[in-house]
């Protein structure tokens, strides 16, 4: 009778090694879910803190993208520089 104890004792005392095991697992993968969660909450407040300190205007954001939008690679760039100047400077006036 013993010995069915002491082998009762020892599946038990496995069953809850292998139990805590699984809660420490788990415990770490939420406390990393959690981290992740803080990180990307910084990496937030840091994004809408340097937008908002760094103003930038929608025109002029815009208007920077004129030459880029207006160039046309088979055409002299010398050639076609006068005509993106002027509509540049027509639309920032």
């Amino acid at each position: 009778m013993t010995i069915v104890l002491l082998a009762e004792l020892v599946s038990t005392s496995v069953r809850l090694a292998l139990s805590l095991k699984v809660i420490s697992i788990i415990s770490t993968l939420r406390l990393a879910q959690s981290v992740v969660l803080v990180q990307m909450f910084v990496l937030l407040k840091q994004f809408i803190r340097e937008n908002n300190t760094i103003p930038v205007s929608k025109t002029k954001a815009w208007v920077d993208k004129l030459p880029a939008l207006f160039y046309i690679p088979h055409v002299r760039f010398s050639t076609f520089t006068p005509l993106i100047v002027i509509f540049y400077i027509r639309i920032i006036r």
